[in-house]
């Protein structure tokens, strides 16, 4: 039987902890409150899961115009656009969440499913594909295969005919696919004679324009889309592009910065606005437009990286002093005696090496030096291709990871 000082301290520890927990969820509660939109989208859930679609979207995009990267409020309210039959403005939300967040499986699985229903079988095997890919990628987690067999329970939305806009907007961007710009924007005018409002065929009558050269058309229709849909990061980039392009590099500037507000980690943008920075700085000769380009060189750098992008990553980080790359470099890539994240883990595992690649062992640090040797000293680069190849093969001896991205190397340079 327990003594009462027993059964008095247990009573205590149960306080305490019970309190310690209550102040967690309260200090969580509070954390939530202070992300921008978040109060507006528990509100749009919560008419969502009652079944009032149109409050939902309300809520929705009122929580969008306070945080606009808030790409669950994006998912949710094309779920919530989609069951009141607005399939285009769906998509659209679908494809605003993606653009945020190119890794969200539910996205790809969402547009694929309203593009079937729309006709455009192209665009939808593409989600399909994409989705694929990420599944496998991001583990099959038991979690993520019961989402999929769920997904794959669902039955199709119905098939219905297109209307004649929506079969020439179709047509067009299966010839934009395929390179066939002409051909893809007299579809996109014939689209836009029988709905003229609509702003992705303003879109991509833009980039196809882009695409051939016609600068004036494509700002015109750029704009115009953007009029009627702000929260078109990509288009905003496009017209960055257009606008660098002509030598208006702060007009550039200012559209690449619209475009990282809706897009916020994509190091393409960073790159292109350090280009636009760059060319500004040696027309004003100002040392303030050259430190933004070298912020901004430095943020796409560290951004390719984390994305294993090795072209871009060099391309960008090439731009950049000694000093701001090795504050790029991984930490573990900057250890003089070797690769301490690839070769560490797997120095303990057998030697043996795989039939399918070069079979020469060689000290560990003799191949370290010759995989710089080949990357110009560029540990940023060599920890990609590590990297790479670790998660390609995983379970492999240390030198069979630094011969693999040597042997790359020397491949892909016709040695």
């Amino acid at each position: 039987m327990l003594s009462f000082k027993t059964l008095l301290l247990s009573l205590i520890t149960l306080a305490a902890s019970t309190l310690s927990a209550v102040l967690l969820l309260a200090r969580y509660r509070g954390f939530l409150r202070l992300i921008p939109g978040v109060e507006d989208y528990k509100r749009g859930a919560g008419k969502a899961k009652q079944g009032d679609c149109r409050g939902a979207v309300e809520a929705f995009t009122k929580a969008l115009a306070v945080n606009p990267t808030l790409v669950e409020a994006y998912i949710e309210r094309g779920v919530a656009r989609s069951q009141l039959g607005d399939h285009q403005g769906a998509i659209e939300d679908f494809t605003r969440a993606i653009s945020i967040n190119p890794n969200d499986i539910g996205a790809y699985l969402h547009r694929a499913n309203l593009r079937t229903a729309k006709g455009d079988r192209l665009g939808a095997l593409e989600d399909y594909q994409k989705a694929s890919k990420l599944f496998f990628e991001q583990n099959t987690t038991h979690k993520s295969r019961h989402r999929l067999r769920h997904w794959q329970q669902q039955p199709p939305l119905p098939v219905r005919p297109l209307t004649p806009g929506e079969e020439f907007f179709s047509q067009g961007l299966s010839k934009a696919r395929k390179e066939d710009h002409k051909g893809a924007i007299e579809d996109f005018n014939q689209a836009l004679r029988l709905n003229p409002q609509n702003s992705q065929i303003y879109y991509n009558r833009g980039r196809s324009r882009f695409k051939l050269g016609d600068t004036q058309g494509a700002i015109a229709d750029l704009t115009h889309a953007l009029q009627s849909n702000p929260g078109n990061a990509e288009a905003y980039f496009i017209l960055g592009n257009i606008y660098r392009k002509l030598g208006a590099y702060q007009r550039a500037i200012l559209n690449y910065t619209q475009a990282l507000q809706l897009w916020p980690n994509n190091p393409k943008v960073y790159y292109n606005r350090a280009i636009a920075s760059a060319e500004l700085a040696d027309e004003r000769k100002s040392a303030e437009d050259k430190q933004n380009s070298l912020e901004d060189y430095q943020k796409a750098a560290a951004l390719f990286l984390q994305q294993e992008d090795l072209l871009n990553y060099r391309r960008a980080i090439n731009h950049l002093p000694q000093s701001l790359q090795e504050e790029i470099s991984p930490k573990e890539s900057r250890n003089t005696d070797g690769f301490s994240s690839i070769s560490a883990a797997s120095a303990a595992k057998t030697n043996s090496v795989s039939q399918d690649k070069p079979q020469k062992s060689q000290p560990l640090l003799q191949l370290e030096r010759k995989l710089l040797s080949l990357l110009s000293g560029d540990r940023g680069a060599a920890t990609i291709l590590l990297s790479k190849a670790q998660k390609k093969n995983p379970g492999r001896p240390a030198d069979w990871y630094l011969e693999k991205a040597i042997w790359d190397l020397e491949r892909e340079r016709g040695r």
